[in-house]
């Protein structure tokens, strides 16, 4: 559990010459300005990239690793024939990068996550090299792939709403709180989530076997009438707003702290 508690204290592992939130508003705002992200129509390329690239800066991974770190992630939720194949050598490889730049840190250690997160084997209970790799790599996909997703499936519903993309920009900074937790409501960032039963179970009257695999429909659970008052209207001021676009209990999104930063400073900064 102190493992645990250790790696989702994102203020503790994000670097603490600042306040992690103003690192990373920092963080982001530089890169939205030096790449001119000013539209908000820009393509989902540009803005797969933006994240990209704020990562690459929070992780201090330079910007031609952050490809090679995309092009690995890419190949390792590949569908193709070879698919399995391909995946685990692109987690290989990945997870082999990874240990790498984490050894690095540790002897040469920087103002990153990455240096705070091999810092924390060193105190208190320690963690293995193999937690802070899935560690590393959980907190690289969640920032990257859950802010992506998120952020891009709620701009195209405000789009199509144009009642609610007006009221989005006439106040982004005020407004932005309510609407990025009904972006991750609407249009969840995942939609589906295989859970492996542990031991035998009942769910809802069914029996659910020891090795089974059930699918979590978080999108499903995020338009349930018995919690979400008129769930099908896109509504940016609505709370409360109790969705699990991140999961929940022990599975909850390591990543989602850093996921609801990212995104609720790329509102603002894309509209103001």
């Amino acid at each position: 559990m102190a493992k645990l508690q250790a790696i989702r204290g994102m203020n503790d592992i994000l670097p603490d010459q600042t306040p992690g939130w103003q690192y990373l508003e920092d963080t982001f705002r530089r890169v939205v300005q030096r790449h001119g992200y000013r539209e908000i129509r820009f393509p989902v390329v540009e803005q797969t990239q933006l994240f990209k690239r704020s990562i690459g800066e929070i992780t201090d991974i330079v910007e031609k690793e952050m490809y090679t770190f995309d092009d690995r992630n890419g190949d390792s939720l590949t569908l193709r024939p070879e698919g399995t194949a391909v995946c685990v050598r692109a987690a290989d490889e990945f997870a082999a990068y990874v240990e790498g730049l984490m050894r690095l840190r540790k002897k040469e250690p920087g103002d990153d996550l990455i240096s705070h997160l091999a810092a924390v084997e060193d105190g208190g209970e320690r963690l293995s090299a193999q937690e802070l790799i899935a560690t590393c790599v959980l907190l690289l996909n969640a920032g990257h792939e859950a802010s992506v997703n998120g952020l891009g499936n709620g701009l195209v519903a405000a789009m199509n709403h144009p009642d609610q993309m007006e009221l989005l920009r006439s106040n982004p900074e005020g407004v932005s709180p309510t609407a990025i937790e009904e972006f991750l409501r609407y249009d969840s960032p995942l939609h589906l989530f295989e859970r492996t039963a542990r031991a035998d179970t009942d769910i809802g009257g069914v029996t659910i076997r020891e090795g089974q695999k059930i699918a979590a429909l978080l999108g499903s659970a995020n338009r349930d009438e018995a919690i979400f008052e008129s769930p099908e209207r896109f509504d940016i001021t609505r709370n409360p707003n109790p969705h699990i676009g991140f999961g929940a209990g022990i599975h909850f999104c390591i990543g989602a702290p850093l996921a609801r930063m990212e995104m609720s400073i790329a509102v603002p900064a894309l509209l103001t």
